[in-house]
């Protein structure tokens, strides 16, 4: 059942501001132009030309074909514009669990409360439509900003994984954060109050 809706044909989440749909290799070109190196300072990922956007896009679409992981690019539904990527991952039949994964934005739209639209879609369609019983989230230690903005949306901080992954030649801890199923009313009240205020991270 999860895995049936999250990788539906033509899969869109969307409201009136934004949509998510899945990436495909008609956006590279466009991924391309709005991404910078600052972007990937704490990903697994360092996307620099055409040719990294065409391997991860082409890997994307592969994950999506064996239902591993489902990429989303994000929309701006009034300009159209392509303005960053999410995506749903780890995903758990049995456990009724998945992951809120790589999550980015142009420099242009950070710092100015897409975050927590996006969450808001994709933890709505997750909770309310899906049924999931657990969210969980994952960042790095030095990710600060990352942290922040979990907390922004009331995910619980779960603990810490030290020198969890090994990455430009040192140990690296991954934090962990989570939100059930009994706490997403609470939340998701939150996130709408947010969202109908200033701008936000």
């Amino acid at each position: 059942m999860i895995k049936s809706e999250i990788f539906k044909n033509n899969i869109c989440l969307e409201t009136e501001e934004l949509k998510l749909r899945p990436s495909e290799l008609s956006d590279v070109g466009l991924f391309a132009e709005i991404s910078s190196p600052s972007i990937w300072e704490f990903m697994s990922y360092d996307l620099e030309n055409i040719s990294d956007w065409q391997k991860f896009i082409s890997n994307s679409i592969e994950n999506r074909k064996n239902q591993v992981a489902q990429e989303f690019a994000i929309i701006q539904k009034p300009t159209n514009k392509l303005i960053g990527a999410t995506s749903i991952c780890s995903i758990s039949e049995f456990d009724k669990k998945v992951e809120i994964g790589l999550t980015w934005f142009s420099e242009s739209y950070q710092g100015k409360g897409i975050n927590q639209k996006v969450k808001l879609i994709l933890l709505s369609f997750l909770f309310d439509q899906i049924k999931v019983n657990k969210v969980e989230f994952r960042t790095r230690g030095g990710n600060l900003k990352s942290q922040r903005a979990l907390d922004k949306i009331g995910a619980v901080k779960e603990g810490i994984l030290r020198e969890l992954i090994f990455r430009n030649g040192k140990y690296i801890d991954v934090v962990y954060y989570g939100i059930l199923a009994s706490e997403w009313k609470n939340i998701k009240e939150g996130l709408l109050k947010i969202n109908t205020g200033a701008n936000n991270v």
